[in-house]
């Protein structure tokens, strides 16, 4: 039987609505921080010392930053035509920022747990984890190198794009229109084992997860 619980409360870092569910023998948990940012996470094991250990399934996909400034370049450039071209140059992180490592810890020992270890994310198979996909055909034709794999945790994935003649200029347009960026996508997605389940006697199966965020989000604050 699912058992759903809301908690709304009010702190220093910001509004966080909490929600918990049990499913399958397993706790699990949802957390919205701020700037509608959700996580999920699984409830595992209590150590000697009374530490609960979460563990969080992907996400936070994100444009990295290095020193507080986001590691994202557009640069424009004439080649001597009418239409000229232009390169983007980012790399691509995911997971929790350590604003939002406190935010999680803060959300979790609100629903009881006030010993609370965020271990990290679920175990992932990196093996069978899909390659990053962007949907959006402008995106896609000005890719330097097939997408890759993104890493662990706050591990950064480059990514660069050469825009040439009209699709330079359908850039431009695009990057100051906020209803034509929110189109395009950027999906990545695997299987996670859940393994996190100290009450059930049934065998870990992997299950699928998703991870996705359009280009408006991620420029937000930043272009």
């Amino acid at each position: 039987m699912n058992k759903a619980m809301k908690i709304f409360c009010t702190s220093l870092i910001g509004f966080i609505i909490l929600s918990a569910l049990q499913a399958a023998a397993c706790d699990k948990v949802r957390l919205k921080l701020p700037e509608n940012v959700e996580v999920e996470l699984y409830r595992g094991s209590t150590n000697a010392e009374g530490y609960v250990a979460y563990y969080y399934l992907p996400f936070g996909l994100r444009i990295a930053e290095q020193g507080g400034k986001a590691e994202f370049l557009y640069q424009p450039y004439d080649d001597g035509n009418s239409t000229g071209g232009a390169i983007i140059h980012m790399l691509l992180s995911w997971g929790p920022t350590a604003k939002q490592e406190l935010q999680i810890m803060e959300g979790l020992a609100s629903l009881g747990d006030s010993l609370v270890h965020l271990k990290g994310a679920v175990t992932l198979d990196f093996a069978g984890t899909e390659a990053l996909v962007i949907e959006s055909a402008l995106f896609n034709r000005a890719l330097s190198a097939p997408p890759g794999r993104l890493g662990m945790p706050g591990a950064k994935t480059a990514f660069a794009f050469h825009f040439k003649g009209a699709d330079a200029l359908a850039l431009k347009k695009l990057l100051n229109n906020p209803a034509q960026l929110q189109r395009v996508v950027f999906r990545w997605q695997g299987k996670f084992k859940e393994t996190y389940c100290p009450t059930s006697t049934r065998t870990p199966v992997w299950q699928e997860w998703v991870l996705e965020e359009n280009l408006k989000n991620m420029l937000k604050n930043i272009y």
